[in-house]
Parts: C-alpha cells; sequence; structure tokens
C-alpha cells in the first residue's frame, strides 16, 4: 500500500489572507489580516465571542527568522494534520490548533529565534544536532530552557492576547 502524498499548496503571496476562507468562523464579518500585515488577528478563527482574542505581532521576532516563521505560522493555521499522523497519537489530539494555542504555540517560536539569534543561528536549516549537542535529547534540555524563558535575556514576545 502506497501513502497518498499531500497536496501541495500554493506559496502565499503579500495579499493572501493570513485566514482561509474554511477556517473563519461561521457568522464573522471583520476584516481578515493580509500575509504582508505587520499583526495577524486570529479572532476571525473564533466563533465564541467571549474568549480571549489572540494577535500575530511580526516585528517583534527578529527580522532574519520573520519570513520562515511568518511561513510556517500561516501553514499551522491554514493547514491540518492528516488523518493517518493522528491514527498513533493520544486521542486529544486534533488535526488544528484553536487560536489562543496557535498564538502560543507561535510565541515560543518567538522565544526560539531570539535564542537563536544570540547564538548567530539565523537560520532554521542551521538548526542541526550538532548544534544542538550531536544527540536528539542533548537539544530537548536546551530546548526546554528557552521555552520555559530560562535563557538570561528571554521576554514573552511575539503573539500577544487581551479579553473579548
Amino acid at each position: 500500500m502506497t501513502a497518498t502524498p499531500a497536496p501541495v499548496r500554493a506559496l502565499p503571496g503579500p495579499d493572501t489572507p493570513v485566514i482561509s476562507a474554511h477556517r473563519i468562523a461561521g457568522g464573522y464579518t471583520g476584516p481578515i489580516a493580509r500575509y504582508a500585515a505587520p499583526a495577524w488577528p486570529l479572532i476571525p478563527m473564533n466563533a465564541n465571542p467571549g474568549v480571549t482574542h489572540s494577535t500575530i505581532h511580526w516585528p517583534t521576532l527578529p527580522a532574519t527568522f520573520r519570513e520562515e516563521m511568518r511561513l510556517a505560522a500561516w501553514t499551522m493555521i491554514n493547514g491540518e494534520l492528516p488523518a493517518v499522523f493522528l491514527r498513533e497519537r493520544h486521542p486529544t489530539w486534533r488535526s488544528r490548533q484553536a487560536p489562543k494555542a496557535l498564538s502560543q504555540t507561535i510565541g515560543t517560536w518567538c522565544r526560539l529565534a531570539v535564542w537563536l539569534t544570540n547564538r548567530g543561528i539565523t537560520t532554521l536549516s542551521d538548526c542541526t544536532a550538532q548544534f544542538f549537542g550531536g544527540l536528539p535529547d542533548a537539544g530537548l534540555g536546551i530546548l526546554s530552557l528557552w521555552a520555559d524563558g530560562g535563557d538570561a535575556g528571554l521576554a514573552p514576545l511575539g503573539p500577544t492576547t487581551s479579553a473579548g
């Protein structure tokens, strides 16, 4: 049996909506940010008006990582994990993240980008096993440190949330 390849998604242009029509909550009629916008409000994805509103603020990321992270975020917002991937995971895993979880994940990416920049790394392709200590789990301890804000100089960056 051969696996069906994932459909190829066209790369976004500057005027591409940040949130695809199929991800917009029913009844939402407000504006949708464009890919090149400096801020991406995620409220169009939320059907519950009483929840916390999340916005991704791109100028807070180091410039060297901004476009790589922007594309990864856009892909995470508009894509979904395939069922074959989820089948082997914990039953609470979902194919997509909620806006608040997206904001928190991208906030962690922001801290990673700052941490990497402070160490002279300027692209995700330089994040090799050798950089993280040569062993997969050697890097996990380092990643846990910066993800928890344990590295000196790490402040919350990127996404912000505000009450609805």
